[in-house]
């Protein structure tokens, strides 16, 4: 007897949970005539408890169409393309306007770093190479 209360609830849990709420109050019938009630569930005509069916309706009227998507794919990207072209062009300028700052060439034919090529006898920093020096260049400024 204590054998069939194990069966009987290792049986229920491998039942879908309708018919377990079912035949959780049939427990002084025998193993065997619980398992002729959830037979007779199972096959009943009303529906099978474990199988529920839904049905979804899209409003095709608010879709976009495909080929619309498709376009708008298109578009965009052909946007992202152009910017990052002006965005790869104007890093390749601003590095060809640093490199010119930094080793520019003064009146003379000396390599001048950006700050004595602006501040001349003034510029208080240096960048190498420049061939800056204070007696020779620029003494008129």
């Amino acid at each position: 007897m204590k054998d069939e209360g194990i069966l009987r609830e290792l049986w229920m849990r491998r039942l879908p949970s309708e018919v377990q709420r079912i035949l959780i109050a049939q427990k002084d019938l025998p193993l065997d005539k619980v398992a002729e009630i959830a037979d007779a569930i199972a096959n009943s005509p009303v529906g099978h408890p474990s199988v529920n069916v839904y049905a979804a309706t899209a409003n095709t009227s608010t879709l976009p169409d495909l080929t619309t998507l498709i376009n708008s794919m298109e578009a965009l990207t052909k946007k992202v393309d152009i910017l990052f072209k002006e965005h790869q062009r104007s890093r390749s300028r601003s590095r060809s306007n640093a490199t010119s700052r930094t080793n520019s060439t003064s009146r003379e034919g000396t390599k001048l770093c950006w700050y004595h090529k602006k501040f001349a006898s003034k510029a208080t920093k240096c960048t190498s190479p420049c061939g800056w020096n204070s007696q020779e260049n620029f003494t008129s400024n």
